[in-house]
């Protein structure tokens, strides 16, 4: 997802501006140090950088299952972001801040550690193999200031976080693995922060947020959380699992990275101790090759295994025996979420050859087989294309079917397949977030209108900036509709309903019946989700994905 990560940099604002020290001690003999900022309407946030909840990752523990950090003695400067994962297309990221296989910390936000509040903690995305939890972006004071205590976490990326031999030698899954660890020390220390660790909830965007869907199934992160934020991912999305009919499996990947590091041992032990052996720049920059050699966006993505058995089935097989937890969840698409891969100039549509080769291009970067890709030809032809021919028609229609394909339907599958199970014991909400951001601090605010609002557009408005530069680059509605989203997002945390306070509207819970879901704009309304029809036809899509079911099937 390079274009992906490129909008999660560049949306970046401004650093903080240090304050007044705080101690917190974890233990009798163990506290951090951290500093305070001054909101605008003089909430005080205390923040603490780069506290580790996992030992370092190399060597021996490479490809393996993450251990605790070990305990400190006296009390440890928290005034400063760690170091980020390894991670691919480094140039994206912030210059600062150092890679390393020690990237195991998390960095917390609160507005009182002596209170009792509900936790927030933040899964970024950055499509399995970029990102960190101390991104600019995902600054959190104005998001504490709401009441609620926020932790966003570092996790492993890329090859470090997912490689897999395909066996139980090197299973995969450890970054999903890091975020237990992160999940178990919140529950194990958030209290010395201010925070109820009975009161957890997890929120992550894009890759990020299939991650929290994972662990909505995952039986390892039970009892870890309450409630769960979907932004613009789900498990069943397809690009959020490996299947069977992905065509650089893990597995493959591995050996194509081992024979660029001299690892081309036939047995997957001998394999594993060999890529231990080799410096964590080089394979980086071997996963990186690979890579941009196969023009594939995701290689290392989380997939099925028994070994940890953070994933026993594949998410949809879990979904239907109601293997799942019970938790109340939100979740939610940005209204063009592919848009901007559009390459319109002259700003007047585009062809139905166009068409075509803009939605096979953006599947073909998930790497299905090439049958796969000709069978999702009759799809588009059948559900988007039909006898159009006006070009601005179609490009609605084209973000419309990216929209739906790649994130949308999955979250509404989800949610169906959830409520099959759930006998009315949670409450489910859906949103269409319509607004774009307006200040020219995001890369959104110079994109055409016609594409609305694009992949991770909401991040600005979830993380709010207030300081001096952005509220005088900023607009009132872009203010208004910051303040509404922080609203929303920390109300479900706190009562498990956005609206649970006087809001500009209420929020009603999805049923299946209805299919109600929320419209996020400068004036936010209620609505029926647009493409029900569409479901079952993604269900069976995700069949297609899984063991190549006949076409006719699909089309009805």
């Amino acid at each position: 997802m390079d274009s992906l990560k490129v909008l999660l940099v560049l949306t970046s604002s401004l650093a903080l501006a240090a304050g007044d020290f705080v101690t917190v001690y974890l233990s009798q003999n163990q506290g951090v140090k951290g500093d305070t900022k001054k909101l605008r309407d003089g909430t005080v946030i205390s923040i603490f950088k780069n506290i580790p909840f996992g030992a370092s990752t190399a060597g021996d523990t490479r490809f393996a299952e993450p251990k605790e950090a070990q305990p400190w003695t006296g009390v440890r400067d928290a005034l400063a972001f760690g170091g980020r994962c390894y991670q691919m297309n480094e140039s994206l990221a912030p210059k600062w801040q150092f890679e390393t296989e020690d990237c195991l910390n998390l960095n917390i936000y609160t507005p009182d550690i002596n209170g009792s509040l509900p936790v927030m903690v933040f899964i970024h995305g950055g499509g399995f193999d970029s990102g960190s939890g101390s991104y600019s972006l995902y600054e959190s004071s104005t998001l504490a200031a709401n009441g609620v205590v926020v932790v966003t976490i570092n996790y492993r990326l890329g090859p470090f976080g997912f490689l897999s031999t395909g066996d139980d030698v090197m299973p995969g899954n450890y970054g999903l693995l890091d975020q237990v660890l992160a999940l178990k020390w919140v529950q194990k220390y958030i209290r010395e922060f201010g925070g109820d660790p009975d009161e957890v909830t997890i929120f992550g965007e894009s890759a990020g947020a299939a991650c929290v869907s994972l662990h909505v199934l995952s039986p390892l992160s039970k009892g870890l959380f309450k409630r769960a934020i979907m932004e613009s991912g789900d498990s069943l999305n397809a690009w959020a699992v490996e299947r069977p009919t992905t065509l650089i499996k893990s597995a493959d990947y591995a050996k194509a990275i081992g024979a660029r590091v001299g690892c081309n041992q036939t047995t997957s032990q001998a394999f594993l101790d060999c890529l231990r052996g080799v410096s964590a720049y080089s394979l980086m920059v071997a996963g990186e090759n690979v890579q941009e050699e196969l023009g594939v966006e995701i290689l290392a993505t989380p997939r099925v295994e028994t070994k940890f058995g953070f994933l026993p089935e594949y998410p949809e097989d879990l979904l239907a025996k109601g293997a799942f937890q019970k938790v109340d969840t939100l979740r939610g698409y940005n209204s063009g979420e592919y848009a901007f891969v559009i390459t319109d100039d002259e700003n007047d549509g585009v062809t139905r050859e166009e068409f075509v080769k803009y939605f096979l291009k953006i599947t073909e970067n998930y790497a299905f087989e090439n049958s796969t890709l000709e069978d999702l030809k009759e799809i588009i032809d059948a559900e988007y294309l039909r006898n159009e021919t006006d070009k601005l028609a179609l490009r609605t229609s084209l973000i419309r079917g990216l929209t739906d394909l790649l994130f949308a339907t999955a979250q509404v599958l989800d949610l169906d397949k959830l409520l099959a199970h759930d006998y009315g014991n949670t409450q489910h909400y859906l949103y269409q977030f319509n607004y774009v951001v307006e200040s020219i601090l995001n890369l959104q605010s110079l994109m055409p209108k016609w594409m609305g609002a694009t992949h991770t557009g909401e991040l600005p408005l979830v993380f709010r900036d207030e300081s001096a530069f952005a509220e005088l680059l900023s607009t009132q509605n872009q203010k208004d509709v910051g303040l509404l989203t922080q609203k929303l997002w920390t109300n479900f945390a706190k009562f498990g309903n956005p609206t649970e306070n006087a809001t500009a509207v209420q929020w009603a819970p999805y049923t299946t019946a209805n299919r109600e879901m929320i419209i996020i704009d400068v004036h936010p309304s209620m609505s029926s989700y647009p493409r029900p029809d569409f479901v079952p036809i993604y269900e069976k899509i995700l069949a297609l994905f899984r063991n190549k079911t006949d076409l006719a099937s699909i089309l009805g």
